[in-house]
């Protein structure tokens, strides 16, 4: 993750490409709470994907370190830039 991350990784070309309209978020999947962490600490991405399991994250916690990280930040910030139209135009 932190090469992906870092510098001359992965997200620098993900980046120029959503700058140059090509892509119009950025965003990962993970299915542990620690990848997903290490993620959100590394980058601030448009969309996170994230299974959440009612009864592990309510019986067992699974989870909940993500989801609050999310609403934390949400919270604190709002988005740079909206969202790209539907039709894929660029906002």
């Amino acid at each position: 993750m932190k090469r992906a991350l870092g510098p001359g990784g992965a997200i620098e070309t993900l980046k120029k490409a959503r700058d140059d309209g090509k892509v119009p978020i950025l965003g990962f999947s993970a299915h542990t709470t620690k990848g997903a962490l290490e993620a959100m600490k590394g980058f601030r991405f448009d969309t996170v994907m994230f299974p959440i399991n009612f009864v592990e994250h309510f019986a067992m916690g699974f989870g909940r370190p993500c989801s609050r990280r999310r609403s934390d930040k949400a919270r604190r910030s709002s988005p740079s830039r909206p969202f790209p139209a539907a039709s894929g135009r660029k906002a």
